[in-house]
Protein backbone atom coordinates (compact mmCIF):
# COMPACT_ATOMS: atom_id res chain seq x y z
CA UNK A 1 0.00 0.00 0.00
CA UNK A 2 0.98 3.81 -0.10
CA UNK A 3 0.89 6.34 -2.38
CA UNK A 4 2.16 5.45 -6.05
CA UNK A 5 2.54 7.73 -8.48
CA UNK A 6 2.65 7.38 -12.19
CA UNK A 7 6.31 8.35 -13.85
CA UNK A 8 7.37 9.25 -17.38
CA UNK A 9 11.12 9.96 -18.03
CA UNK A 10 12.70 11.14 -21.65
CA UNK A 11 16.36 10.42 -21.47
CA UNK A 12 18.80 10.19 -24.29
CA UNK A 13 19.28 7.29 -25.71
CA UNK A 14 22.99 6.73 -24.89
CA UNK A 15 22.00 6.86 -21.04
CA UNK A 16 18.93 4.35 -21.22
CA UNK A 17 21.29 1.38 -19.48
CA UNK A 18 22.55 3.84 -16.96
CA UNK A 19 18.94 4.82 -16.29
CA UNK A 20 17.29 0.99 -15.84
CA UNK A 21 20.92 0.52 -13.47
CA UNK A 22 19.89 3.62 -11.30
CA UNK A 23 16.28 2.16 -11.36
CA UNK A 24 14.49 -0.50 -13.21
CA UNK A 25 10.44 0.21 -12.29
CA UNK A 26 9.50 0.76 -16.15
CA UNK A 27 6.58 -0.75 -17.58
CA UNK A 28 6.88 0.74 -21.28
CA UNK A 29 10.07 2.04 -22.95
CA UNK A 30 9.58 4.34 -26.33
CA UNK A 31 12.59 5.17 -28.52
CA UNK A 32 13.24 7.35 -31.42
CA UNK A 33 16.31 8.31 -32.82
CA UNK A 34 17.43 10.85 -30.08
CA UNK A 35 15.49 9.91 -27.03
CA UNK A 36 13.82 6.97 -25.34
CA UNK A 37 10.52 7.59 -23.04
CA UNK A 38 10.58 5.21 -19.83
CA UNK A 39 6.83 4.90 -18.19
CA UNK A 40 6.09 4.01 -14.68
CA UNK A 41 2.58 3.17 -13.76
CA UNK A 42 2.24 2.37 -10.48
CA UNK A 43 5.53 2.84 -8.44
CA UNK A 44 6.15 4.70 -5.26
CA UNK A 45 8.16 7.61 -5.90
CA UNK A 46 9.44 9.04 -2.67
CA UNK A 47 12.72 11.22 -2.92
CA UNK A 48 13.69 9.25 0.92
CA UNK A 49 14.01 6.37 -1.05
CA UNK A 50 17.88 5.76 -2.58
CA UNK A 51 17.47 4.76 -5.62
CA UNK A 52 14.29 7.19 -6.10
CA UNK A 53 16.63 10.05 -5.07
CA UNK A 54 19.56 8.85 -7.45
CA UNK A 55 17.66 8.83 -10.26
CA UNK A 56 15.99 12.25 -9.96
CA UNK A 57 19.69 13.00 -9.47
CA UNK A 58 20.70 11.26 -12.58
CA UNK A 59 18.31 13.43 -14.68
CA UNK A 60 19.38 16.57 -13.18
CA UNK A 61 22.64 15.68 -14.01
CA UNK A 62 21.87 15.12 -17.77
CA UNK A 63 19.91 17.82 -17.84
CA UNK A 64 22.36 20.83 -16.06
CA UNK A 65 24.87 19.54 -18.84
CA UNK A 66 23.06 19.74 -21.67
CA UNK A 67 21.39 23.09 -20.63
CA UNK A 68 24.43 25.02 -21.75
CA UNK A 69 24.24 23.72 -25.51
CA UNK A 70 20.23 24.66 -25.44
CA UNK A 71 19.08 21.13 -25.80
CA UNK A 72 17.39 19.54 -23.07
CA UNK A 73 17.16 15.28 -23.43
CA UNK A 74 16.47 14.52 -19.78
CA UNK A 75 13.20 15.19 -18.14
CA UNK A 76 10.67 13.72 -15.82
CA UNK A 77 7.19 14.10 -14.56
CA UNK A 78 5.70 12.57 -11.73
CA UNK A 79 1.76 12.35 -11.33
CA UNK A 80 0.33 10.81 -7.81
CA UNK A 81 -3.06 8.41 -7.66
CA UNK A 82 -4.51 11.76 -6.66
CA UNK A 83 -3.57 13.24 -9.58
CA UNK A 84 -1.13 16.01 -8.23
CA UNK A 85 2.10 16.83 -10.18
CA UNK A 86 4.25 15.95 -7.34
CA UNK A 87 7.49 15.98 -9.40
CA UNK A 88 8.96 17.76 -12.95
CA UNK A 89 12.95 17.75 -13.68
CA UNK A 90 14.08 19.26 -16.48
CA UNK A 91 11.76 21.03 -18.74
CA UNK A 92 9.36 18.40 -19.61
CA UNK A 93 7.02 20.76 -21.53
CA UNK A 94 9.75 21.30 -24.35
CA UNK A 95 9.13 17.92 -25.22
CA UNK A 96 5.31 17.74 -24.89
CA UNK A 97 5.00 16.24 -21.95
CA UNK A 98 2.52 17.58 -20.06
CA UNK A 99 -0.04 16.78 -17.10
CA UNK A 100 -3.89 16.82 -17.65
CA UNK A 101 -6.25 16.63 -14.72
CA UNK A 102 -10.04 15.81 -16.02
CA UNK A 103 -12.67 14.59 -14.56
CA UNK A 104 -14.58 11.13 -15.85
CA UNK A 105 -18.27 10.32 -15.11
CA UNK A 106 -19.71 7.38 -17.13
CA UNK A 107 -23.09 8.07 -15.91
CA UNK A 108 -23.15 11.13 -18.15
CA UNK A 109 -21.34 9.49 -21.10
CA UNK A 110 -24.48 6.65 -20.33
CA UNK A 111 -27.03 9.44 -20.79
CA UNK A 112 -25.68 11.01 -23.55
CA UNK A 113 -25.84 7.59 -25.43
CA UNK A 114 -29.48 7.61 -24.63
CA UNK A 115 -30.27 10.95 -25.58
CA UNK A 116 -28.15 10.11 -29.09
CA UNK A 117 -30.55 6.56 -29.00
CA UNK A 118 -33.61 8.73 -28.66
CA UNK A 119 -33.07 11.22 -30.54
CA UNK A 120 -32.45 8.76 -34.00
CA UNK A 121 -35.60 6.66 -32.90
CA UNK A 122 -37.30 9.59 -33.01
CA UNK A 123 -36.01 10.84 -36.95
Amino acid sequence: MGYCSEVVVMIPNNKVEEAKDILDVWDEEYSDKESTYLVSKYVKWYDSYKEISDFSDFICKIHEKYEETGKNPACLIAVGEDGACHTELGDPWDHDMYTCTYIECPAILNLQNKIKESNETNK
